[in-house]
């Protein structure tokens, strides 16, 4: 009879890698602890864990796929956007990942991007779109291309899923 032997995993730590500098032509999405099917995630200080006794996983980072239907607020003439979600933390300037823009804790310049308030995520450009409009049918087309701008940020609140068992 052969045993497999199952114990908890540690939660994911560190800020996951995003190997390169993402750029629009060029999304990079960043590489995080994968088991199978299972992914935890980690952005600064707040990672995902897995628990094997209970088989769940307690979700601490969040992902926002970007489809050109979000609610964005312009600024610095079109080189400048923001958009909130509901469920991010509530620190301001936290780590993010974004699929297609660098972090910058700033983001006075160039193609960048960060959190700005509570859940709100601000995208530099350092070429200006003509319009709101212009941005949100970028974003449409990055969408329906198969290469959405992704971001990942850290939840206000935990969330639990439960998963199939790991272990038998």
């Amino acid at each position: 009879i052969a045993l497999n032997i199952c114990s908890n995993y540690a939660p994911a730590t560190g800020t996951g890698v995003q190997n390169g500098t993402p750029t629009p032509t060029n999304p990079i999405l960043p590489t995080f602890y994968q088991q199978g099917d299972m992914i935890l995630r980690a952005v600064g200080n707040y990672a995902d864990s897995y628990d094997s006794t209970t088989n769940k996983i307690t979700r601490r980072v969040g992902v926002k796929v970007l489809d050109g239907t979000e609610s964005w607020t312009s600024m610095s003439n079109y080189t400048r956007f923001q958009c909130t979600v509901d469920d991010a933390v509530a620190d301001a300037n936290t780590r993010i990942f974004c699929s297609h823009y660098a972090y910058d804790a700033i983001s006075a310049t160039g193609n960048t991007c960060r959190m700005t308030t509570a859940g709100t995520f601000l995208i530099n450009f350092s070429t200006a779109f003509s319009s709101k409009a212009a941005f949100s049918e970028y974003l449409a087309a990055q969408y329906a291309a198969g290469t959405p701008v992704v971001i990942y940020y850290p939840l206000e609140t935990e969330i639990e899923e439960d998963v199939s068992p790991r272990c038998q």
